[in-house]
């Protein structure tokens, strides 16, 4: 018999496939294209399912028009949906904070839609050189105090 782990893992891989070959012909009627590899889809993935509630995607893609890296959020269920709304208020928001000291660093965002039962959400790639948790904590630091005073 499987573990549970083991048949969400299962379900996640299944759901990936169902909901890329859906999603695909849509991203390219927007002017993207999804990147051969998609690092977010791997790994333990499957297990924030559970915490969060809802289902999303998180792909790596390209802009037809001039190549341009993008990432693309998507998710045709409930939860995932209202997760990606409250995603674009909260960028909706930080854009608007006039009281600010410096610039949130926050990815432009290029389109948001609803199309064939999808919301769709994609926005500019930001390249990092590392992730935040594998900088010294010297680093860690300075970037947390500048996200503290920018409030």
């Amino acid at each position: 018999m499987k573990t549970d782990q083991e048949k969400e893992k299962r379900n996640w891989s299944e759901y990936c496939e169902k909901t890329l070959s859906k999603l695909s012909p849509i991203v390219e009627k927007l002017g993207y294209t999804l990147g051969a590899d998609q690092p977010h889809l791997l790994g333990e993935r499957f297990l924030i399912r559970p915490i969060a509630g809802g289902r999303k995607l998180v792909l790596v893609g390209h802009r037809i028009s001039d190549g341009a890296k993008v990432v693309i959020k998507a998710s045709d269920e409930k939860y995932g949906i209202a997760e990606l709304a409250r995603e674009r208020l909260c960028r909706n928001t930080l854009e608007k904070m006039r009281f600010a000291y410096q610039v949130f660093h926050s990815p432009k965002e290029l389109a948001f839609v609803r199309r064939g039962g999808f919301t769709i959400v994609v926005t500019e790639f930001i390249e990092q050189d590392s992730s935040f948790i594998s900088r010294p904590v010297e680093k860690e630091f300075a970037l947390v105090l500048a996200a503290f005073k920018a409030q």
